[in-house]
C-alpha cells in the first residue's frame, strides 16, 4: 500500500524528500557564495553581475520550460531538470578565478527549464490539496538548506571552500536518484492553447510575484558581506543565523497555506510580508547585536515562507493543460525582476551597506499594503 503523509500521495512526497536533499546540497556553499566570489577575485559588483547572470538565465528558461510541461511529459522534464545540474558544483570548484563561475551559473540556472513542469506537475497531483502540497514540495528545499550553511561554514573554516562544492555535487547526485522513479504525469487532456488575454487575476499575481522577486534580488545578494563587513560576524555565525531563516521559512510554509484557506491568499500574503518587514528593520537596525540579529533571522523567515502563496495562487486560476506555460510565465516574470535588481543593490550597497535592506523594506511595505486591502474572493478555494 502506498504510504501517504498528511494526505499527500507517494509522488509528492518524493518530490519533496528530492526537494529537501537538493536544498541541503545547495546550503552548503549557497549562503557562502558572495565570499567564494571574493576569494577568487570578485568584487561587489561580480556579486551582482553573476546573481543577474542566474536570473537571466533563469528567466530564459522559464518560458520555453512551462511551453514544453504542457506539450511534453512532465516527468522527463523533471528528471532531466535534476539530473544536467548535478555537475555545477564541480565547475565551481574548479574554478581558477571569479568570471570562470558563470560556466557552472549558466549549466544550473539553465536546467531551470523543469521547474514550470514540476509546479504543473504538483497542480494535477495534488488536486484539492494544492496549498499544502505546493508549500511543502517547494519549501522543502529551504528545510535541507537549513544544515547547509552551518555545516558549510563549518567546512569552509577549517578546509575551504573545494570540499563543500565536492559534498554538494554527490548529495544533488543522490536527491537526482529519488526523484527518478517519480510516477508519470496524471493526464489532463490534450495540450490547451495559452489564453494571453482576459486573465486579470493571473497576471495580477504574476506582477506581485515580480515586485517581491525585485525586493529580494535587491537586498538578498549584500546580505552576509553586510554581515561580514558591518555586523562583524565570522562565516560559523553567518552559517547559522541564514540557516535559522531557513528553517524558519520552510517550517512556516505550510502553516501559511493552511490560513490562507481560512482568510484568503492576498490578506494572509500581506500579514506575512509585514512580518518579514520587521525582521528585514532589525537586521539593518542593529547589526552588532548578536541576539537581535538571530530574533530578525527568524521573524525573516517566519515573513518569507507567506511567498510561495503567490504560487498557489497561480495553480487555482489556471486550468491544468495550460498550468505548465502559466508556470513558465509566473517565473519568466519573477526571475527577470530578481535578475535587474542585483545592480541597482550594488551601487545602493557601494554607497551605504545598509541601503539595499532599507529599499527592500519600503519595496514591501507597498506589497502589504495592497495586499491587506485586497478584496476576498479573487482566488477560488
Amino acid at each position: 500500500m502506498a504510504v501517504r503523509w498528511w494526505g499527500l500521495s507517494p509522488n509528492v512526497v518524493r518530490l519533496a524528500a528530492a526537494m529537501g536533499l537538493w536544498g541541503l546540497g545547495f546550503g552548503l556553499y549557497g549562503t557562502l557564495w558572495p565570499l567564494y566570489i571574493e576569494k577568487l577575485g570578485g568584487s561587489p559588483l561580480a556579486i551582482g553581475g553573476l546573481a543577474t547572470l542566474a536570473g537571466v538565465v533563469t528567466a530564459a528558461s522559464a518560458l520555453p520550460g512551462g511551453y514544453c510541461a504542457d506539450r511534453l511529459d512532465r516527468r522527463a522534464l523533471i528528471r532531466w531538470g535534476w539530473a544536467l545540474a548535478v555537475p555545477a558544483p564541480f565547475l565551481f570548484a574548479w574554478a581558477p578565478h571569479w568570471q570562470w563561475l558563470a560556466l557552472g551559473v549558466l549549466l544550473y540556472f539553465g536546467t531551470s527549464f523543469s521547474t514550470p513542469a514540476a509546479q504543473a506537475y504538483l497542480q494535477v497531483e495534488a488536486g484539492n490539496r494544492l496549498a499544502l502540497a505546493y508549500n511543502v514540495v517547494m519549501g522543502a528545499f529551504a528545510i535541507g538548506a537549513v544544515l547547509g550553511p552551518s555545516a558549510g561554514g563549518f567546512i569552509v573554516a577549517r578546509v575551504g571552500f573545494h570540499p563543500v562544492f565536492y559534498l554538494s555535487g554527490l548529495i544533488f547526485l543522490g536527491s537526482t536518484a529519488i526523484v527518478w522513479p517519480i510516477d508519470r504525469a496524471p493526464a489532463t487532456g490534450p495540450p490547451r492553447r495559452f489564453i494571453w488575454r482576459g486573465r486579470p487575476r493571473l497576471y495580477r499575481w504574476i506582477a506581485l510575484t515580480a515586485v517581491l522577486a525585485l525586493a529580494g534580488g535587491l537586498a538578498g545578494p549584500y546580505v552576509v558581506p553586510f554581515w561580514r563587513t558591518v555586523g562583524g560576524l565570522s562565516v560559523e555565525t553567518i552559517g547559522l543565523v541564514s540557516g535559522l531563516t531557513l528553517l524558519v521559512g520552510a517550517a512556516t510554509g505550510p502553516l501559511w497555506g493552511r490560513l490562507a484557506e481560512r482568510v484568503g491568499l492576498p490578506f494572509a500574503l500581506g500579514l506575512g510580508v509585514s512580518v518579514g518587514i520587521v525582521g528585514i528593520v532589525g537586521l539593518f537596525g542593529w547589526p552588532r547585536i548578536l541576539w537581535v540579529q538571530v530574533g530578525a533571522a527568524g521573524v525573516r523567515g517566519v515573513g518569507g515562507g507567506s511567498h510561495l502563496l503567490t504560487g498557489v495562487a497561480v495553480g487555482r486560476v489556471v486550468r491544468a493543460p495550460e498550468a505548465g506555460t502559466a508556470y513558465g510565465v509566473l517565473n519568466l516574470a519573477a526571475e527577470t525582476a530578481g535578475a535587474l535588481a542585483p545592480f541597482p543593490g550594488a551601487l545602493l550597497y557601494r554607497f551605504r551597506p545598509e541601503a539595499p535592506l532599507v529599499f527592500q523594506a519600503a519595496i514591501l511595505a507597498l506589497v502589504a499594503v495592497w495586499a491587506l486591502t485586497a478584496r476576498r474572493g479573487g482566488v477560488p478555494p
